[in-house]
């Protein structure tokens, strides 16, 4: 049978469609992405902007056609920190209720870092150790701490791309003055984890890592097959900053396995996981392409429970 979940964030909004069988073996068979920007301007007014909102449902239209087209047997939807946090939250899951007929399961940081977990792990050799896994969003950041594949600890923290990107490094291109400051505002906002990070081996998923991949890849067409348990290195990273920060966004657009789209918040992305490794004390992460939308298909309809 075929399954079908919906990931809707702060900066995209994710669809993958998969095919279990009687053994219980997954298959994906479609996987998109699609930047809608549905919490943009959401960290000053809490209040989803009627344009965002429009876009967003627009991308979930096509996405549901899309559902229709592989005669999916069951789907789910679920959404994150933006309407987590918006307080026209509800007005908004309204309006995909009556126009595209889909039901949005607002789920909660620690719920969501558990399904991040659950995707992630399927998808790794990972039998035992400690392992970091963070995942880099508009509205906040994920990590999830586990050992021998259990979990042992969730925090989701209000780091998210979208966040500096408006408030911090405004200009175009951006200031070293102003990357100075977010490097120091984002090491300030990961205190809070204190020595947490340390000695795990790391994962990083979402498109701002797999993004950056793809950069130190080269890639034209972007190829999960590649992407997938690849290497970035700290220096590697360093690299990639260099270059992005030197770059206006309209130049940035250009760059091969870049997405146009995230041409503006791919900076503030890379300077967050940058951070991340140094509070981390690692020089290296594995990237990971599989995420929260392939947890939300294992735990919703493994058992056939209906969402």
């Amino acid at each position: 049978m075929r399954y079908a979940a919906i990931d809707i964030g702060s900066n995209s909004v994710l669809l993958n469609i998969s095919e279990k069988d009687k053994k219980g073996k997954w298959k994906s068979l479609f996987d998109i992405s699609e930047i809608t920007r549905l919490g943009e301007g959401l960290s000053d007014s809490l209040i989803l902007n009627q344009v965002a909102v429009n876009r967003t449902i627009n991308v979930i239209l096509k996405m549901k056609k899309k559902i229709e087209e592989f005669g999916v047997y069951d789907f789910c939807a679920v959404g994150t920190m933006a309407l987590r946090n918006a307080k026209n939250a509800k007005e908004f899951i309204g309006e995909v209720k009556n126009e595209c007929k889909i039901d949005i399961d607002v789920i909660s940081g620690e719920e969501e870092a558990r399904l991040t977990h659950l995707g992630v792990v399927a998808g790794f050799d990972i039998t035992s150790g400690n392992v970091l896994i963070f995942d880099v969003g508009g509205g906040s950041t994920e990590f999830i701490f586990s050992r021998n594949r259990k979990i042992k600890n969730l925090v989701s923290l209000n780091v998210g791309t979208i966040k500096y990107n408006e408030k911090y490094l405004v200009s175009n291109p951006v200031s070293n003055k102003e990357y100075t400051e977010t490097c120091e505002i984002v090491k300030r906002d990961l205190k809070t984890l204190g020595d947490k990070l340390k000695n795990h081996f790391t994962i990083g998923v979402g498109g701002t890592i797999t993004n950056l991949a793809a950069i130190k890849h080269n890639l034209k067409s972007y190829d999960p097959g590649i992407i997938h348990g690849s290497v970035l290195t700290a220096g590697e990273l360093e690299k990639i900053i260099f270059f992005l920060k030197s770059k206006t966004i309209e130049e940035r657009k250009n760059i091969t396995g870049l997405e146009p789209k995230r041409a503006d918040v791919i900076l503030s992305g890379a300077v967050i996981i940058k951070e991340i490794l140094k509070a981390a004390n690692t020089d290296f992460l594995t990237v990971s392409d599989r995420g929260l939308r392939h947890g939300i298909l294992i735990d919703r309809f493994s058992d056939k429970k209906i969402c």
